[in-house]
């Protein structure tokens, strides 16, 4: 199944709480011999927040679905790179996002979507307490890297309708 794109404003309901939350966690930086740890930046450990994934399958589905997922605060900050040396995909999910949580930001350090030949498809903004989720498949990475930004991503996998 390919999933479409969603982005949805004003996500939480209390950001602010959430972000308090954000700042009680143990961040890691990525051990590049594990699979999946290629993020700029650093990352708490699987929060395991059910109830943001469960309002996400909310959008695709109108029924509970069983899922495995993986959430996680992540902190990037500024790095001088070419940004399509981060183009990448989520193979090993079916469902991947993240949600923006900086209250002051860069709205032009969001998510860029691209098809298969890397033309940019959709431009998303970093526009504080917006969810962004699509095909894991799809190609993806940072519109801009100028910019610290707090997000919480999430990869969704093993859905069973």
């Amino acid at each position: 199944m390919n999933y479409h794109t969603i982005v949805v404003n004003n996500f939480f309901d209390d950001p602010y709480k959430i972000i308090e939350l954000s700042k009680t966690q143990t961040y890691y930086f990525p051990q590049k011999d594990i699979p999946n740890q290629g993020w700029l930046g650093s990352r708490s450990e699987n929060l395991k927040y059910n109830f943001v994934i469960d309002k996400v399958l909310s959008y695709y589905f109108s029924s509970k679905v069983k899922y495995q997922s993986e959430i996680f605060f992540h902190k990037s900050s500024f790095i001088k790179q070419d940004k399509k040396s981060y183009i990448h995909r989520d193979i090993s999910y079916q469902i991947a996002g993240l949600i923006y949580l900086n209250d002051t930001n860069d709205i032009n350090s969001g998510t860029t979507l691209y098809d298969e030949n890397f033309n940019e498809s959709l431009i998303t903004s970093n526009r504080f307490n917006t969810m962004i989720c699509y095909d894991s498949k799809q190609f993806h990475g940072p519109t801009s890297l100028d910019v610290d930004r707090l997000t919480m991503p999430f990869f969704i996998n093993l859905i069973n309708e």
